[in-house]
Order: C-alpha cells, then sequence, then structure tokens
C-alpha cells in the first residue's frame, strides 16, 4: 500500500531493530508518577519529537509506557480539550490559550522554531492566531499540520500543506514549512465552523447549520467527492459534501489516515475514503487501494442506540452509540479492534469490514468517548476509566505490557494511573502512537443534607469539584416533592416524614461523573402547628419583620460587609415556618412591585427554617453584584423584603429601605 512523507514500513523496521534494547529497558519501568489534580494532562508512548512534552527519548523510537505529567508554563486557565497527530500534541485551556510541542518540521506547532529539520521541540509553547477574534476552542491535528476553532467560529490552519490540508494553495506540492496560522475560508458556508477533524493529510470541518466541507489528499476518495479521486492531486479550496440519504445535519466528524467518518443529528453513520481493511463498516474493494469517494451508510448490527461518537485510526474504525456501545471495524493486526479476530504480523492484509461490539472487563458505567490510534484504540467510562488495546510498541497504551514489541493486545486493560485517578477525555491521532490524557478526578463534595418540614418549602445546594466544564446533576432516594435541578438545586415540599437515603450524582461536559455516598435527609415528625389566631398574629409576625429588617453597628459598614461578604443576626420566629430575606438596589425608575425598563439588583439574599418558635441565627450573604456595587461609593440605598411563611398558611411580607454606609 503506498504511503506518503515518512512511511508506516519506514517506521516499522525502526521498530524492529530497537525491539531487543527496549525490552532489557523495560525491566526497569515501574509504577507511573505522582498522583495529579484534575486539569492536568498525563503523556505517554512514543516521544520521538517531544510530544509527550518532555524530553525523555527525544529522537528515537523508545517505549514510554508509565503516564507523565505534562506542565503548561504561562497556562491562564486548567485544559479543557487534547489533540494528538503523528509526532505532535495539541492543547487547549479554558481561557482559549492553544498550546503546541512535538516535531515542528513543517511548522506544524505555529512558530518557525526547527522548520524544516526533525527536532524535537518538548516544551509546550503558546500559539498565536493572527486576527483571531475570539478564543480557540477546539483544535484537530493531522500528520503534521494543525487545525484550529476559535469561539467565534473561525478556522485557522498551519503545518504541511503538500495536498492542500490546510484549505489553502500555498506551498501545494512542496515540503515547505507554513508556520504561520492562516484563516481558511469556506465557500458558500451558512455558519460558523463548529468542529474539525483531521486526516494524515486531509482535512473536514462542519458548520453550525450541519454543514460539512473538506479539502486536502482524495487519493482514497476520502474528501467524499469524485475530484482528483485516485490521485496524489492537491484539492485545496474546501468543497462542501452532501450525504445520500442523511435524515439530518452533520453533528460529529472523525478521520482515519485515509478515510473519513461521519454522524448526523439523528444518528446515521456514513464513511467514505480507501478501505483496504475494511475501515468504511463495508466489503467494497476491501484489499485494493481503490478509491470510494461516495459516502455510505453503516449499520451498526445489534446496535441498541444511535451513533454519536466516530472516529478514526490508521486503518481502523471506532464508534460509539448513545447506550454506550463501542463498535470496531477494519485492520485489527495490533488487536485495535478489541478481539483477537486476525490478529497477526505487521502486514496482515486481512480485512475486517462488519462492525463488531467490544467488551471492557470491569467497566464501572457506560463508554462516553472513544478515539483510534495508529494500531490501538481507546475508550474512557462514565466513572472516569481509560480503556486501551491494541499494539503497544511505543507505551501507547498507559502499560509496559508488549511495549517494544508488535505483539497485539486485543484484551482491553486498564491504563497504569496511580490509584484513583480518572480521566476526562483523550486525545489520539489516526497516524500517532502516543496519548494524551486529561485528569478529571470529579467528585461530590456534599456529604450532608439540611433537616426539612413538611409542607414547608425546602432548599439544599449540591456540590462537586474536578471535572471539565457545566455540571450536570440528578440524585435517587429524594423523599417526595423534592427534586433536583440540572445546576444541583433541591427544592420543593416535602409531603411527609421519616428518613430518606440520598445518593446524589454528578457529571461533567464530557460525560464523566461521581456519586455521592448515602445521605441521610431527615424530614422529623413534628406536633402539628397550633393555628396561629386571626390577624392579630400576623400582625405581630409583620412588625417583627420590620423591626429585624434594618441592619445596625459596625457589620452595616462597607469595609465589614466587603470582609465578610455578609450581614448576620439574631432572628426570633413566633411559629414554626420559613424565613427568606432579600435586599436589592434600585437603579432610577425601578421598582419591586412594578414592571419597569429598569430591573431590580438582588443585592444579597438569606433563609432560615424553623420547626417550631425560636431564634436562630439569620447570615445574609452579598450577591457578586452587590460586592461590585459596594465599589467606591460613600454609601447605599436599598430596599429590603422579608417573608415569614408559617406552614400551610400565606406568607406574611414586610418591606423597608435601608441605607449602608462607608
Amino acid at each position: 500500500m503506498h504511503r506518503q512523507g515518512r512511511s508506516r514500513m519506514g517506521r516499522s523496521t525502526a521498530r524492529r531493530v530497537l525491539v531487543t534494547l527496549f525490552a532489557v529497558a523495560l525491566l526497569l519501568v515501574a509504577t507511573a508518577s505522582a498522583s495529579a489534580s484534575p486539569g492536568q494532562i498525563y503523556a505517554f508512548g512514543n516521544n520521538f519529537g517531544g510530544q509527550l512534552g518532555s524530553a525523555t527519548n527525544n529522537g528515537v523510537f523508545a517505549p514510554n509506557p508509565v503516564p507523565t505529567l505534562v506542565s503548561l508554563p504561562g497556562a491562564t486557565g486548567p485544559p479543557v480539550q487534547l489533540a494528538a497527530g503523528e509526532d505532535l500534541s495539541l492543547v487547549v485551556t479554558s481561557t482559549g490559550q492553544l498550546f503546541a510541542f512535538g516535531e515542528n518540521k513543517f511548522g506544524q506547532l505555529g512558530s518557525a522554531t526547527n522548520n524544516s529539520t526533525a527536532n524535537a521541540n518538548p516544551d509546550p509553547t503558546l500559539v498565536s492566531l493572527p486576527g483571531a477574534t475570539g478564543p480557540v476552542v477546539q483544535a484537530a491535528a493531522g500528520r503534521a499540520f494543525s487545525l484550529v476553532v476559535t469561539s467565534t467560529g473561525q478556522l485557522f490552519a498551519f503545518g504541511e500543506n503538500q495536498f492542500g490540508q490546510l484549505g489553502t494553495a500555498t506551498n501545494n506540492g512542496t515540503a515547505n514549512p507554513n508556520p504561520t496560522p492562516t484563516l481558511v475560508s469556506l465557500p458558500g458556508a451558512g455558519g460558523p465552523v463548529v468542529q474539525v477533524a483531521a486526516g494524515a493529510f486531509h482535512s473536514l470541518a462542519v458548520t453550525s447549520t450541519g454543514q460539512l466541507y473538506t479539502f486536502g489528499l482524495n487519493n482514497g476518495g476520502q474528501l467524499g467527492t469524485a475530484t482528483n479521486s485516485g490521485t496524489l492531486s492537491p484539492n485545496p479550496v474546501p468543497a462542501l459534501v452532501g450525504l445520500p440519504g442523511a435524515s439530518g445535519p452533520v453533528t460529529q466528524v472523525g478521520a482515519g489516515a485515509r478515510h473519513s467518518l461521519v454522524v448526523t443529528s439523528t444518528g446515521q453513520l456514513f464513511t467514505f475514503g480507501e478501505n483496504v481493511y475494511g475501515e468504511l463498516g463495508n466489503a467494497t474493494n476491501n484489499g485494493t487501494t481503490n478509491p470510494n469517494p461516495t459516502p455510505t451508510q453503516v449499520s451498526l448490527p445489534g446496535a441498541t442506540g444511535p451513533v454519536v461518537q466516530a472516529r478514526g485510526g490508521l486503518v481502523h474504525s471506532v464508534v460509539l452509540t448513545a447506550t454506550g456501545q463501542v463498535y470496531t471495524f477494519g485492520n485489527n493486526t495490533g488487536g485495535q479492534l478489541g478481539n483477537a479476530t486476525n490478529n497477526g504480523t505487521e502486514n496482515n492484509p486481512t480485512p475486517n469490514p462488519v462492525p463488531s461490539l467490544v467488551s471492557l472487563p470491569g467497566a464501572g458505567g457506560p463508554v462516553v468517548q472513544v478515539d483510534g490510534g495508529e494500531e490501538d484504540t481507546l475508550a474512557v467510562t462514565s466513572t472516569g476509566q481509560l480503556y486501551a488495546f491494541g499494539e503497544n510498541f511505543s507505551g501507547e497504551l498507559g502499560s509496559p505490557t508488549s511495549a517494544g514489541t508488535t505483539a497485539p493486545n486485543p484484551t482491553p486493560a486498564l491504563v497504569g494511573f496511580p490509584s484513583g485517578t480518572t480521566i476526562d477525555t483523550v486525545a489520539r491521532g489516526p497516524e500517532g502512537d502516543h496519548t494524551l490524557a486529561l485528569v478529571a478526578d470529579i467528585a461530590v463534595l456534599t456529604t450532608t443534607l439540611p433537616i426539612g418540614d413538611v409542607g414547608a418549602p425546602y432548599q439544599a445546594s449540591a456540590e462537586a469539584a474536578g471535572g471539565t466544564g457545566v455540571y450536570s446533576w440528578s440524585a435517587s432516594g429524594l423523599p417526595a416533592g423534592l427534586s433536583i435541578s440540572s445546576n444541583g438545586q433541591i427544592t420543593g415540599t416535602p409531603m411527609s416524614t421519616g428518613v430518606s437515603n440520598v445518593v446524589l450524582h454528578v457529571s461533567d461536559s464530557f460525560g464523566v461523573g461521581a456519586s455521592s455516598a448515602t445521605i441521610p435527609l431527615t424530614i422529623p415528625a413534628h406536633p402539628a402547628p397550633a393555628v396561629l389566631p386571626s390577624a392579630a398574629t400576623r400582625a405581630q409576625i409583620q412588625a417583627g419583620l420590620l423591626a429585624q429588617l434594618s441592619v445596625k453597628g459596625k457589620l452595616a459598614k462597607f469595609a465589614a460587609l466587603k470582609k465578610q461578604k455578609s450581614y448576620s443576626y439574631f432572628f426570633k420566629a413566633l411559629s414554626a415556618g420559613v424565613l427568606v430575606v432579600n435586599w436589592y438596589y434600585l437603579p432610577p425608575g425601578a421598582h419591586l412591585s412594578k414592571k419597569t425598563k429598569a430591573k431590580p439588583v438582588l443585592f444579597a439574599s438569606g433563609r432560615l427554617s424553623f420547626s417550631a418558635p425560636g431564634t436562630k441565627k439569620l447570615t445574609i450573604k452579598l450577591t457578586g453584584k452587590g460586592l461590585k456595587l459596594l465599589g467606591h461609593r460613600k454609601s447605599i440605598k436599598l430596599a429590603a423584603t422579608g417573608s415569614f411563611t408559617p406552614p400551610h398558611q400565606k406568607p406574611v411580607v414586610a418591606t423597608t429601605s435601608i441605607k449602608l454606609k462607608r
């Protein structure tokens, strides 16, 4: 089979020569490095170009099976997205910074350092995008080029452009480097770019309206068009691709070395490109390098949900369904399909075109992410476990098993991270033999829940740490009348007494999550509250509210409020009930009781529940907007509202104005 650039055969020959030396070195491999904290990156596998972010074994094909931590000097936020090419790594942080490290022969690191050489660049370096109108949100890495998307949907490309994979005609047909990130234009695009994928020498881009564009090499039909199909001619102009029979817009794309995978909003899977080993999920042109430029729908036998993700390895594919099933098809020389079928020698030509279901021994939850490498596959579960299977010559499976050899490893095995480490997301490239993994270590922090009262409004907040992006909450065991929102707020009105065993569940934007231990939530049985007499007692409650809404003493001063970020005092309740106190700042024209263009600004808020008459300490916490309003003012006038709701009765409400001074 024809390979461009540094050939697979060339790398394999070098590998065999070094096997004996590596086997000796592997005897020294111990355990993984010290435990990381959430948001840190582990790297393992080949480090020829410094793509592991360290100087260890630069310039040689030595295995590095022990996951080691990567440092990002000058990072202003934790990593949130990873990408891996052949000898190239890209990292995007939460603040939109882009770091690059590894080989830079073609300018794939976005700089002129060591262009036209195979020198290693192991130090992660910040990449600048000239003319970018927003922070970076996604990156993809090909064999020797990079694609980057900003928050405003701009697409930048840099690195090798021999076949037009940068979406421009600059240096097509040459091996000249292109280190300056260049803006890519998609003719006729109906929206900004929201996702990209990179093959060995071709690129895919998806717009917000679900359009699919491709550009670069099309020798296998991997661009989904007949233009220059089967030739080495460059295709630098992004072309719109149609999917015959598609029932929805494109939502996900993946790229193998010379094949492409596309997922629609309805969960259909389409493939096109080279199909020597059955990597397209069908038997058409298996065993040949004939191009297959027409997108063809793939069927997954026994699938229990629609496809949500598809990724390509060198000449194999891995697909994930909404129910967490993992399917693989294509070459299985190294066991990268997760089974022993047709495992064998380096040049085993046997295709495996029928998608097969992969089993993960001991998995603690369904799979939420997959990725494919040169001859291996990765899968992340909802509990943060990372499984790897396939060839482990460079240690890309994160284990010393068979490292330094081409022996197949078809049984999915857990990567050797320090005990207790969980993973959020991973990165592999279709021609890469190194792995980047982002630490999740997501955990529920809430260990107790406040006592509630039957018939009284209830409120509590769940808290978590670790993970990436926005949390999504759920719970089991909540008593009747209570529910939890996706942002972790437990609210409602308990309907009966007793102790409920509650378990809180949290997941992050990658679908990786954690659960709390069982938390008892008590709704005690209280004697039926005495019926409050007429309007006299309600007036008494209202008078008490008014008397206690005012602020007094040093804690009412700006300095104390800024320091404490709250104001506390003791409130005496005449009956069981729920107390709510809010302070509002009223901009000019704003009213609490009228709808106006100017809106009241919540300055501070506090809440207490009383199971019986008595006195409790109320803490009114300032909001972020409240702290900002203090600013450099000498004084500020606020509207204070209080409500006290006895069980089974209407709330008693009081409103007054208060003045805070510096």
